[in-house]
C-alpha cells in the first residue's frame, strides 16, 4: 500500500468517526422532542382504517404509518396490521439515546460515497438478522464492516434479543413472527432515504446537519399538509427479495445522493435543500412534494416486499 491510499484509508476513518460524534450530539437534542401522538391512516380521503398511540418522535410515527400502509395492503387483519406496526417503531427506541446513538447511527445507515463504496453502517445486517438470524453465514465473507464478536471471535448478530422472524415463525408462534417482519421493516425503510444512505463529504455536510430537519418534514407532510403517503394507498408493485442483505444494498444505492444514474435521492436532497430545508406542514414547493413522492412510495414498496417475503416463505397468510 503507498502512503496516498494509506493516508486516503486513514483520513476517511477519521471523517466517519467526527460524523459519529457529530450524530451523538444531534441525537442527544432529538430526545428532547419526543412526544405522545396520535396518528391516522388512511385506506382512501375518508376512512381511517388505523389509530396508533405511540409514545415516540414523529420519525417513528413515520415508520409506522408505513409499515400500516403495507401491511393493509397485503390484506392482514387490523391485530396483525398493528403488531408489525407497533414493532416497525421500536428500533430507534431501543438503539436510541445517549448510551444507543452510536448503534443507532451505525445499525440504521448504509453510507455510499461516490465511488459505490460502503463506508459506514450495517443495516442491511440488522435487517437480514431479524428476519434470517444467523443463516445464511456466508453473506458476511465479503464485508469487513460486519461487527464481530470478541468472546467468541464469530460473527454478532444484529436481530433484536436475538430473534427473527425465521425463528419464530418455524416455532408456529406467529404473533412474533410478524412481530420481527415489522422490526426488520425498519431498517429497509430507512435505507430508501438519502440521509441514511450517503456519505457527505465536506461538500454535503447538510445531509448530516438537517437530517432530523427532512424526517420532521416527512412527518408533518406524511398524512397531512402535502399528503405525502396517498401515492403509495393503492400502488400495487411488490419487489422479489432473494437475498435480503443484498436487496437492502440495492434499496440504498437507489436512495444514495451519489447515484445520479438511476436513483432518486440526489434530486430530492438538491430541491429540499433549494427549498431552505422546510419543516412546516404544507411548505416546500411541488417540485420537492412530487420528489419526495417517490421515496415514500419505494419506503412502502420494501416494506410490504419484507412483509410478503415472511407470509409466503413460512405459510403465514392466515
Amino acid at each position: 500500500m503507498n502512503f496516498n491510499s494509506s493516508f486516503n484509508i486513514n483520513f476517511q476513518n477519521i471523517f466517519c468517526k467526527t460524523i459519529s460524534l457529530i450524530s451523538l450530539l444531534l441525537i442527544a437534542i432529538a430526545i428532547f422532542a419526543t412526544n405522545s401522538s396520535t396518528s391516522l391512516v388512511y385506506a382512501n380521503e375518508n376512512e381511517p382504517i388505523l389509530n396508533l398511540k405511540y409514545k415516540a418522535g414523529a420519525e417513528h410515527l413515520t415508520h409506522q404509518k408505513i409499515t400500516t400502509i403495507a401491511a393493509t395492503a397485503l390484506g392482514l387483519s387490523i391485530e396483525r396490521v398493528k403488531n408489525i406496526a407497533a414493532a416497525s417503531g421500536m428500533p430507534d427506541k431501543n438503539q436510541g439515546g445517549i448510551s444507543g446513538g452510536f448503534n443507532q447511527q451505525w445499525s440504521h445507515g448504509l453510507l455510499f460515497n461516490n465511488k459505490k463504496e460502503i463506508k459506514w453502517g450495517d443495516a442491511n445486517t440488522d435487517y437480514h438478522d431479524n428476519l434470517l438470524g444467523l443463516k445464511n453465514n456466508d453473506r458476511y465473507d465479503d464485508n469487513p464492516l460486519d461487527e464481530i464478536d470478541e468472546t467468541t471471535s464469530s460473527v454478532k448478530l444484529e436481530s433484536w434479543e436475538n430473534g427473527s422472524a425465521d425463528k419464530f415463525y418455524l416455532q408456529n408462534d406467529q404473533q412474533k413472527g410478524d412481530w420481527y417482519l415489522g422490526y426488520a421493516s425498519h431498517y429497509i425503510v430507512d435505507l430508501t432515504t438519502p440521509i441514511h444512505t450517503t456519505v457527505p463529504g465536506f461538500s454535503h455536510l447538510e445531509i448530516l446537519s438537517k437530517h432530523f430537519n427532512f424526517e420532521l418534514w416527512i412527518a408533518n407532510n406524511f398524512d397531512k399538509g402535502h399528503n405525502l403517503a396517498t401515492v403509495a394507498i393503492n400502488d400495487n408493485k411488490i419487489y422479489s427479495i432473494t437475498n435480503p442483505r443484498e436487496d437492502a444494498k440495492k434499496a440504498a444505492w437507489n436512495a444514495c445522493y451519489w447515484n445520479d444514474v438511476d436513483g432518486y435521492g440526489q434530486r430530492l436532497w438538491d430541491l429540499y435543500k433549494q427549498e431552505g430545508y422546510p419543516t412546516e406542514e404544507n411548505s416546500g414547493n411541488a417540485e420537492l412534494v412530487e420528489a419526495a413522492k417517490i421515496m415514500i412510495l419505494e419506503a412502502v414498496r420494501w416494506s410490504k416486499s419484507t412483509i410478503k417475503w415472511g407470509l409466503d416463505n413460512y405459510q403465514q397468510w392466515d
